[in-house]
């Protein structure tokens, strides 16, 4: 019974883990993803001067 309950819990520590490492990749995938279309907008508009 124990070790069900400690495999049933790590398994769940390892899906929470992976959720959170999903949503913070997500995260800064975007925030990158920002940072570069800003990034091409000042170089664009530095073109255009």
């Amino acid at each position: 019974m124990t070790l069900k309950y400690s495999v049933l819990n790590m398994i769940l520590f390892l899906s929470w883990k992976l959720v959170l490492l999903r949503a913070w990749t997500k995260d800064l995938y975007s925030s990158l993803k920002v940072n570069i279309i800003s990034f091409y907008l000042r170089v664009f508009s530095y073109t255009l001067v």
